[in-house]
């Protein structure tokens, strides 16, 4: 594909230069594939868009102060340093600008000799190793001195930091905000809990990519910079059950049986609620019996689309109605605990 072919007009006037104070109050465009329509509303309409079961995955990382303004000890001369990824203690790879500046042993000084960094390392395109030294905590040193690194068509900088700051924010490490999960809230999240929505976490660290220009007339040879993810384990079964969920759901659609589950053999075993498992059942039954929908909807004296909201494995359905649906199949369904 040719980079011309994403050239596209946005006027200077449109381009949102601070995030909202009521952050869900911000624009959200709503299109309907179906029909090919669209709709404009705010952000916080987008709990409508969610069912109970569905998981929500946010990224928790947190924008680092990690642009530095210095200058270099022995000439006086402007350096600009981003910092992106931390290679252990205090040595860091960074972009600089200008970078021809900046050789092996070079020193850049920040805030009057509050911090320097020395180049360690000369790599292309502008990147650079630097050991940093200081007094004190790192933390505080870049929160005192770094800037937030914003795009090069945001003019306006607020003061407040931490309107750049996700409210769920908790992983020290990006180079750039994560700006689609800027317009939650706190209230807004609690709210989508409520209707039983999970809410999962991964720290993903944003970097150079979110800033490097596309350099090749075939985007295809373009050089994407890697970036540092992390998922614990509580994350990891959440997104497991929902990556299975979602590909057991063309079963469903095309009326096929549900292959039975491979023995635990593996390190890691996926176990489903016992809800989606009682409709798995349940639909392996209806197939096997050759049952179709319509047919279960007459056995049980229920409208269609209740049937389809049996069969619909994020609907959260009665027990007392799978239950039935089982009877009328000649079944038990029983859920013990253990």
């Amino acid at each position: 594909m040719k980079l011309e072919q994403f050239d596209f007009y946005l006027p200077e006037e449109l381009i949102a230069q601070t995030p909202l104070l009521k952050r869900d109050t911000s624009k959200l465009l709503c299109v309907d594939r179906k029909n090919n329509t669209h709709e404009h509303k705010v952000f916080s309409d987008i709990i409508d868009y969610f069912n109970p079961g569905d998981t929500l995955v946010l990224n928790n990382t947190r924008v680092m102060p990690a642009r530095l303004y210095g200058a270099k000890k022995d000439t006086g001369a402007a350096i600009e340093v981003l910092l992106l990824k931390n290679l252990g203690h205090n040595d860091w790879e960074c972009l600089v600008k200008p970078a021809k500046r900046i050789k092996e042993g070079s020193i850049v000084s920040f805030g009057d000799g509050v911090m320097e960094a020395v180049c360690t390392k000369v790599l292309d395109d502008g990147f650079r190793h630097f050991e940093f030294k200081y007094d004190g905590i790192f933390q505080e040193r870049l929160d005192e001195l770094g800037t937030m690194p914003l795009p090069p068509y945001i003019k306006e900088r607020l003061t407040d930091k931490e309107r750049y700051q996700t409210v769920y924010s908790k992983e020290v490490g990006s180079s750039a905000a994560p700006t689609a999960g800027l317009h939650f809230t706190n209230e807004l999240l609690e709210k989508i809990k409520e209707k039983g929505v999970n809410i999962a976490y991964l720290t993903l660290h944003v970097g150079l990519g979110t800033f490097r220009p596309v350099a090749v007339e075939n985007i295809e040879e373009h050089d994407m910079h890697s970036e540092y993810y992390t998922l614990d384990e509580d994350t990891a079964k959440i997104e497991a059950i929902d990556g299975l969920i979602c590909a057991l759901e063309g079963y469903f659609e095309d009326r096929k049986a549900v292959p039975l589950p491979s023995e635990n053999d593996g390190e890691h075993v996926v176990v489903l609620p016992a809800l989606e498992t009682a409709k798995i059942l349940l639909l392996n039954e209806m197939v096997q019996q050759n049952v179709k929908k319509a047919e279960m909807a007459r056995r049980l004296d229920v409208h269609m689309p209740q049937i389809d909201r049996l069969l619909n494995l994020r609907h959260n359905t009665k027990i007392d109605f799978l239950e039935k649906a089982a009877e009328k199949l000649g079944k038990n369904l029983n859920i013990s605990f253990s």
